[in-house]
């Protein structure tokens, strides 16, 4: 079939039920940041937790990371707490989630929406006495809105501005001397799928692979701006992702969890051999490990998972 590269929807059918060979994932799933959530909250001893978020697929599937890697940890989910998308009357929820008395919240929100219950979360007066969390979307492209009250926020991504290393600030300089703006995890992710096709398309592998699995070869060679090596989607149902949080110039120790199916950001992977016996072919693990960040006002000081 016709090449398709996702630089952004993260929907896990595209990965699992319908999975398709011409089919490559250059950004996240919905499950993965929020499968960084577990280990690190539980660190904290933050062992009882309400999730809220809309009741739609990418809340559903944000959900399951956060379940499966929180529970996994030894975490118990007290309630789990729903509005329909795109709702943001959150005053009720917030309500009952002060009754409930967690250790901590954890959501999946984005977007106005994400800015308002940030706000609402705040002046329901939460913000300092139950810690939120969420996956990285709660903040990413919203700290302006949000302002104070995205204060202390933590949240898991696949990506950080703050990542150190030389490819990342690479980069961030280049991006902002041509658009004059800073970069988002929404141009890193449209650049690893440009490079995705860029390095398929200068391929050409062993005669008598087709034209997809000749590119299917040649994703080894692609490397992220998070220096994780190119995976196609359908090798694996979930790869085992590690994470280091940081934040303010310390380190926050290692942060280990489960995601599925992303094509920079996997860490070990099955080596599923692509072409036939002989022909060398096989696709490499790759390391994109999380990032875990705290939102600190508009600087947004980091903590994301590296």
């Amino acid at each position: 079939g016709v090449l398709n590269i996702i630089p952004n929807a993260g929907v896990l059918p595209a990965t699992r039920a319908l999975c398709a060979p011409n089919v490559f994932r250059a950004s996240f799933t919905n499950s993965q940041p929020t499968m960084g959530l577990g280990k690190p909250m539980m660190d904290k001893g933050l062992k009882r937790a309400v999730w809220i978020s809309w009741k739609y697929a990418a809340g559903d599937d944000a959900l399951e990371g956060f379940k499966d890697s929180y529970t996994k940890a030894g975490g118990t989910i007290i309630k789990e707490l729903s509005l329909p998308f795109p709702n943001v009357e959150f005053q009720a929820l917030l309500t009952e989630i002060a009754s409930l008395k967690p250790d901590a919240v954890a959501c999946f929100f984005a977007g106005a929406g994400a800015a308002k219950f940030m706000k609402d979360y705040a002046a329901a007066g939460l913000q300092g006495k139950i810690p939120l969390w969420g996956s990285g979307f709660l903040t990413e492209g919203v700290l302006e809105a949000s302002g104070a009250a995205a204060e202390g926020v933590m949240t898991t991504l696949h990506y950080a501005d703050s990542l150190d290393t030389p490819r990342n600030k690479q980069f961030r300089t280049a991006y902002a001397g041509q658009f004059k703006l800073q970069p988002d995890v929404y141009a890193v992710q449209g650049y690893d799928s440009g490079q995705l096709l860029v390095q398929g398309l200068a391929f050409r592998g062993p005669q008598g692979l087709s034209a997809c699995r000749q590119y299917r070869c040649q994703l080894g060679q692609a490397v992220g701006i998070a220096g994780g090596q190119a995976q196609h989607p359908c090798t694996r149902q979930d790869a085992v992702g590690v994470a280091f949080a940081r934040g303010a110039g310390q380190g926050l120790g290692d942060v280990g969890g489960r995601q599925a199916g992303h094509a920079f950001a996997s860490a070990r992977a099955c080596g599923v051999a692509l072409a036939g016996p002989g022909l060398q072919c096989r696709q490499r693990s790759g390391r994109r490990p999380l990032r875990l960040r705290a939102a600190q006002g508009q600087g947004q000081r980091t903590l994301r998972m590296a």
